[in-house]
């Protein structure tokens, strides 16, 4: 017998799980959650206050890369690499970091040591 015949079809097999009623009713939940919010503020909470890379405390005052403790948004893949501008391509870092990351995918910056 083929392995195909052996199986039991998972429950919902043929529907796509995004367009259940349960999951919109989720999605929709989130976007109302959301309306408002920017999403500097949303990564600053979601962060804790804190850069991505070096985990140096950021202000939570609006984007000030000039201030010691100012913030930048950073693409985690360079959009040059292909990275989408969608939010969980961002991140929430300090000046230096950014700066000293550049036009690096952030893995290619973090593990060899030379940053963060």
């Amino acid at each position: 017998m083929a392995d195909s015949e052996n199986t039991t079809p998972l429950p919902g097999a043929g529907r796509s799980f995004l367009s259940s009623p349960k999951h919109l009713d989720r999605v929709k939940a989130l976007r109302r959650a959301m309306e408002g919010v920017s999403q500097p503020v949303l990564l600053h909470q979601l962060q804790a206050g804190r850069c991505f890379y070096c985990d140096k405390p950021l202000s939570s005052a609006s984007h000030a890369p000039d201030r010691p403790d100012g913030w930048t948004i950073d693409h985690v893949i360079p959009q040059t690499f292909g990275g989408a501008r969608f939010f969980g391509n961002k991140v929430l870092s300090c000046a230096a970091c950014n700066g000293a990351k550049g036009n690096r995918v952030s893995a290619d910056w973090i593990l060899p040591g030379t940053g963060g």
